[in-house]
C-alpha cells in the first residue's frame, strides 16, 4: 500500500490533514471559490471526479472545524491550495509518496513543502496568466488545425514525450485519454503532412475559467507564429463557453507570446518537478 493511502489523519500544533469525503463537498467549495482562478485545478477535479478514485484523493488542513489548505493528489500530481501563513510545510510533505512526480501550487506554498523534500527536486517558478477579453489572431480558418479525436492519443503522448518540460505533467497517457472521452477539455493540433508540429489543450475548467497548457511547437518550425494560432484557438473555443482562459509560464521573454494575444499577468505559480 503506498504512502498516500496509509493514513487519513496528520495532527499538527492545534490543527489537523485529513483525507476527505463526499460530506465534505460544501466545506472545500466554499474555501476554494474565495480565490476560484488559482484554485481553477481542484475545483475542477472535484467536480469530476469527487472522492472515490484510485487516481485521485482529496486532504483538507483544518483547525476547530475551519479550512486552513486543501491539498489534492491527481495521478502523479500533488496540487496545494491554501495561505501561506496557515501551511505547514512538514505536514504537507509527508503526503508526497514515491508516485508523486510533480507538485504544484502558489509559489510561497510550494517553497514551504520544498524545504521539507530532498534535493531530488528542482523547482521552476512561472506567472499565471489570464485573457479577460477575447482577441482574434486568425484572419481566416487554418485547413492543418484541428481538434484532436480519441485516436489521435498516441501521436499526442509521443508528441509530448519529445519535450523534456512536459514528461512529468504529461507522463500519463491515461490523462489525456480523459480528457477527450469525458470532454474534460481539448486538444488542438496543427499538422503538416499528418504530422503534428504544434500542440496545446485546454484542461480543468469551473464555471468561470479553463486552464491551458501543453502550448508547443516542433523545433523545426519554430518562427512562424504556430503557438499564437494554437493558442488563439483554444482561447476562442474557452471564451465561448463564457470562461476566462488561464495559463501557467515561467517568467522570461519566451513566453512573450501570451501578452501578445492579450493575457495579463495575474499572479506567481510554481512546479516542482522530481529529477529522476
Amino acid at each position: 500500500m503506498d504512502k498516500m493511502n496509509m493514513f487519513n489523519k496528520i495532527r499538527g500544533g492545534g490543527y489537523m490533514i485529513r483525507l476527505c469525503e463526499e460530506k465534505d463537498r460544501g466545506q472545500l467549495l466554499n474555501y476554494l471559490q474565495e480565490n476560484p482562478i488559482y484554485h481553477t485545478f481542484l475545483l475542477a477535479d472535484m467536480e469530476q471526479y469527487g472522492f472515490n478514485h484510485s487516481f485521485q484523493q482529496i486532504y483538507v488542513q483544518e483547525e476547530n472545524g475551519e479550512c486552513q489548505g486543501v491539498y489534492l493528489r491527481y495521478y502523479h500530481n500533488l496540487i496545494l491550495a491554501g495561505e501561506p501563513d496557515y501551511i505547514d510545510g512538514r505536514a504537507v510533505a509527508q503526503l508526497v509518496n514515491g508516485e508523486i512526480r510533480t507538485i504544484m501550487g502558489r509559489g510561497e506554498l510550494v517553497k514551504q513543502v520544498l524545504d521539507y523534500l530532498d534535493s531530488t527536486w528542482n523547482m521552476v517558478e512561472s506567472n499565471l496568466y489570464v485573457q479577460p477579453i477575447p482577441v482574434q489572431i486568425l484572419e481566416k480558418p487554418m485547413a492543418n488545425l484541428r481538434i484532436a479525436k480519441l485516436d489521435d492519443v498516441d501521436a499526442i503522448y509521443q508528441f509530448l514525450m519529445s519535450f523534456p518540460e512536459f514528461v512529468a505533467p504529461y507522463g500519463e497517457k491515461a490523462m489525456i485519454v480523459n480528457r477527450i472521452t469525458n470532454n474534460e477539455g481539448i486538444h488542438v493540433l496543427l499538422e503538416e503532412n499528418g504530422k503534428i508540429i504544434a500542440h496545446g489543450n485546454s484542461a480543468a475548467k469551473t464555471e468561470k475559467s479553463c486552464m491551458l497548457g501543453g502550448i508547443c511547437v516542433d523545433h523545426a518550425y519554430r518562427g512562424n507564429g504556430y503557438a499564437q494560432k494554437v493558442l488563439s484557438v483554444l482561447s476562442e473555443y474557452i471564451h465561448q463557453e463564457g470562461k476566462m482562459p488561464c495559463i501557467f509560464a515561467p517568467a522570461d521573454s519566451e513566453y512573450s507570446i501570451f501578452e501578445k494575444t492579450g493575457f495579463e499577468i495575474y499572479g506567481t505559480w510554481a512546479v516542482v518537478n522530481r529529477i529522476k
